[in-house]
């Protein structure tokens, strides 16, 4: 079932960024705190999970000084999409940053988060178009994400949306 979806980017004054991203950082730990699927070497690399299994204690605050730095940044390295219901309720969001590696250009998808009530009805489908649409039109040559390995309904996205597995990491704890 496809859902009514209105997708926007955040766009703030730079005095209403801590609130915005705080705003945002509480859904994605809503939404993010009773699945440890999601978690990938992004999350463990970054702080979000110590030990690769478990969220981090203060995950909000985590992501909201992320977020908050993505909203007070140029524009074209980095946004923030959310998607909303026909009565403004947030239902997902998705964030995006760009990079260059010297011969291409090309965006990662960082971060995405669909409230368990709107998985399954295309919110997750729509933010992902959209960040296509904003990575082609910055001349993007392509998309990148990463994600948990168990989090298996993603990847069924993910592969639905034209996106193919590249890689597993591994990593060995030394302490």
């Amino acid at each position: 079932m496809t859902a009514p979806v209105r997708i926007r980017q955040v766009a703030c004054a730079p005095s209403a960024a801590a609130t915005e991203a705080q705003r945002l950082a509480d859904f994605f730990a809503g939404v993010l705190l009773p699945n440890p699927d999601y978690i990938s070497h992004s999350e463990y690399f970054g702080g979000q999970s110590p030990e690769g299994t478990t969220w981090c204690s203060g995950l909000a605050e985590v992501l909201a000084t992320d977020f908050q730095s993505v909203l007070e940044g140029d524009p074209s390295k980095g946004c923030i999409l959310e998607g909303l219901s026909e009565d403004s309720a947030l239902l997902g969001a998705l964030v995006a940053l760009a990079g260059h590696n010297g011969h291409e250009a090309y965006w990662v998808i960082k971060d995405m988060a669909v409230a368990r009530t709107a998985q399954g009805t295309g919110v997750g489908r729509a933010l992902m178009a959209e960040a296509e649409r904003l990575a082609r039109q910055s001349g993007a040559s392509r998309l990148v994400l990463e994600s948990g390995i168990a989090n298996h309904r993603a990847h069924r996205l993910f592969t639905r949306s034209g996106f193919r597995e590249l890689s597993k990491v591994f990593v060995k704890p030394l302490g």
